[in-house]
């Protein structure tokens, strides 16, 4: 059996575009100014507007054919505002194209990236400092005796 190989043809190594979408993700959480955002429904304690996620959340997403030739970044990212907009997505470009290369030998022949979301730099503070919002409580309208 032993006889039947072909040992001069090299063996491939196929990554499921999860491997890439993941790598990706993380990574973007590398640079400065990018956050972890999450634009849900919120709940009793964060209210209805978007939050910062502790863990996880919406942002950053990440897309990419890891079975093509030359595969096409594509990435969703929140930052914290104000920032030079302009330099954190070429940092992250670059960031982003040198982790794919090292971890997994693929270089992207593009790395498209969106802004979704600008998260004000108080609201982030607030949210690493373990803080959340609470709601206003209204109050009852008190009814003086006649």
């Amino acid at each position: 059996m032993a006889d039947e190989l072909d040992v001069d043809v090299p063996g491939r190594l196929i990554l499921d575009d999860k491997v890439g979408e993941t790598i990706a993700v993380r990574a973007a959480l590398d640079v400065d100014a990018v956050v972890s955002y999450s634009a849900g429904m919120g709940s009793l304690l964060s209210g209805p507007a978007a939050m910062l996620s502790a863990v996880g959340g919406g942002y950053p997403r990440a897309r990419i054919d890891m079975s093509a030739a030359l595969p096409r970044l594509s990435v969703e990212v929140a930052l914290e505002w104000p920032c030079p907009v302009t330099r954190v997505c070429r940092d992250l470009r670059e960031h982003l194209t040198d982790e794919l290369m090292r971890l997994t030998g693929v270089r992207p022949v593009a790395v498209d990236v969106d802004v979704v979301q600008l998260v004000p730099r108080a609201q982030v503070r607030r949210r690493r400092a373990g803080l959340i919002e609470i709601p206003a409580v209204e109050e009852p309208a008190v009814e003086e005796p006649a």
